[in-house]
């Protein structure tokens, strides 16, 4: 179990940075929030501490029912972990996204090894193939993939916050679908991703959706350029309460 949080409440969004552990202070900007309040989450900082399930509902606790925006901060983040901080609208700020799950991060204590030491780039190893048959078929035949109007762009995001609403994984595993699709060799699929990612993404996948601007679809660069402002936008509105 990760070693147990620093908490800090109701202080302005502009201090947070300086609040952080050194090697932490890359994951925000010092005027990222700058003008809100927040309640923070520390966690201890370092590649051996994956906030669990567990640990973080205990650490959570201390901030139930208040109300205020909430940054959370950490190394890294099971999955299970990450569904609840999605559910709770919090901002997450960590150093990687390895796909931890709750039970092979159990293993792992135990003795057993995990099923890699390097970091990934997505959470490929947290679901197999079927149990992402739904997010799957979301993105490639019942998402609208249109970045290119705002008035479309509102409809696809209350479209994912209802479907989150009714399954808390959804947004995760819409998530690593779409990062899987960005492979593709499709223009149509690749676009269908970004468009998921708008609204899914997390800090964690702004240098992959960067290195899609360079594509060689003028259309597809296009949205990958409004796909990394509508990640941005919802990193920076989050801790305003607005949806995801």
């Amino acid at each position: 179990m990760a070693a147990k949080p620093t908490v800090a409440l109701a202080i302005p969004g502009e201090s947070l940075r300086s609040r952080l552990p050194t090697r932490a202070k890359r994951l925000v900007s010092d005027r990222q929030f700058g003008g809100t309040t927040l309640d923070a989450l520390i966690f201890p900082y370092s590649p051996d501490n994956v906030v669990t399930k567990r640990a973080l509902e205990k650490a959570l606790t201390k901030v139930e029912g208040r109300g205020t925006a909430l940054v959370v901060v950490g190394w890294d983040f099971t999955v299970e972990a990450r569904a609840i901080l999605d559910a709770r609208q919090a901002v997450v700020l960590s150093g990687r996204e390895f796909g931890w799950t709750d039970a092979m991060r159990t293993k792992t204590k135990q003795g057993v090894p995990a099923p890699s030491t390097k970091p990934l780039s997505s959470p490929s190893a947290a679901f197999d193939g079927e149990s992402l048959a739904v997010e799957r078929d979301f993105l490639l035949k019942g998402l609208p993939w249109d970045l290119s109007r705002p008035h479309f762009i509102d409809n696809q995001r209350e479209q994912i916050a209802d479907k989150a609403q009714a399954d808390s994984m959804f947004a995760t595993k819409l998530r690593q679908v779409a990062l899987e699709a960005l492979k593709s060799h499709e223009s149509s699929i690749v676009r269908r991703a970004l468009t998921a990612l708008a609204f899914v993404g997390t800090v964690a996948d702004l240098g992959t959706v960067e290195g899609l601007k360079a594509h060689g679809d003028a259309a597809v660069s296009k949205d990958a350029a409004t796909c990394l402002y509508e990640i941005k936008r919802g990193i920076q509105k989050r801790p305003l309460g607005t949806k995801r």
